[in-house]
């Protein structure tokens, strides 16, 4: 069912144990379906959808309302293990697709349906770092990212910030130049969601520019 993870956070995640550090859940707001609706006026009126966590409430919203998906302009996933798994596991073991593996059943949810989502997967998010002389120490960007950087100590050996989001997002407003394989489907696998075969989905195969795209945004925000 939407809603299922199929492992817990790593002990070193800067994540912590509920996915958002050590702060406590937000309490719900009034009316369950408000997220669905909100996501639903979203799609109806042609937006862009980027999905950056866990696709638990866009395979709500498609479950309540079958096909809604198909109402969105596009839908970028920062998620998968892009279209070549195998060599991206050998040289980065320690990576997982985690927005996947949290609610397998609603990434499921997602590559079965009839709407084209483009996936940004680990083999092109994971060799994307910004290093600590990107960050200058005394920049807002530094007091919010350290923790990854140290997080990135134990597994790339020195302290790294990983920009799989920001990677994703700028494939989604076509910031950066990206190479990509159309005509597949994704399904789940015990590592994350991975090409299967023919189908409607597009998976992002390479970009470039990205580095310097964060070190320009890092920069605006000293």
């Amino acid at each position: 069912m939407v809603g299922e993870s199929w492992g817990s956070p790593r002990p070193d995640s800067p994540h912590g144990p509920t996915g958002i550090g050590t702060l406590a859940p937000a309490p719900m707001a009034a009316g369950a379906g408000c997220a669905l609706d909100a996501l639903r006026a979203a799609a109806l009126s042609g937006t862009h959808l980027l999905v950056l966590g866990p696709c638990t409430t866009v395979a709500a919203a498609e479950l309540r309302w079958p096909g809604l998906l198909t109402e969105f302009e596009s839908i970028t996933v920062s998620g998968g293990l892009g279209n070549d798994p195998s060599g991206h596991l050998a040289e980065y073991p320690w990576a997982r697709d985690a927005n996947s593996l949290h609610d397998p059943a609603a990434a499921e949810v997602l590559a079965g349906s009839v709407a084209p989502v483009t996936w940004v997967g680990l083999d092109v998010t994971a060799p994307v770092l910004l290093d600590r002389s990107d960050v200058p120490p005394a920049s807002r960007v530094a007091s919010v990212v350290d923790d990854y950087g140290r997080a990135g100590s134990a597994r790339v050996g020195r302290w790294a910030v990983g920009l799989h989001d920001l990677v994703a997002a700028a494939v989604a407003t076509q910031q950066v130049p990206a190479s990509a394989i159309s005509g597949r489907r994704m399904s789940m696998t015990r590592m994350g969601m991975a090409p299967s075969g023919p189908g409607v989905d597009t998976v992002i195969t390479e970009v470039t520019g990205v580095v310097e795209t964060a070190r320009a945004v890092v920069a605006a925000l000293r």
